[in-house]
């Protein structure tokens, strides 16, 4: 048998015959979670996913809407927009920024891609 030297260069493994990749199987699960054939998704996973991004991204946008309520209180009370920006925003922009992310990196396929 041959011996190999080390080289820096990836080599391709031997060549094999490929052998045939089974059939997708589509087996029935919880309602709402099955995939139609070709991978397609059922119209009840289509909504049920649906309705979680807008139930998550609806808590992103209420934080907002309250972080401006605050704001408008805070500048009230004689608050700089310096103060305000530094002590609510910022946090605000944080939280919301690791709240998109998650959504995304979750949900994957096209919310992944949108978020991009």
């Amino acid at each position: 048998s041959p011996v190999h030297s080390p080289s820096p260069v990836h080599s391709p493994s031997p060549v094999h015959s490929p052998s045939p990749s089974p059939s997708p199987v589509h087996s029935p699960g919880p309602p709402g979670r099955q995939q139609a054939p070709g991978g397609e998704l059922s119209p009840l996973k289509k909504f049920s996913r649906t309705a979680e991004f807008w139930l998550r991204a609806t808590q992103v946008y209420a934080g907002y809407k309250k972080t401006q309520v605050e704001a408008a209180f805070l500048k009230t009370l004689g608050w700089s927009a310096e103060r305000i920006e530094d002590e609510l925003w910022t946090k605000q922009h944080e939280w919301a920024g690791e709240k998109m992310y998650a959504i995304c990196v979750d949900m994957r396929g096209f919310y992944l891609k949108g978020g991009q």
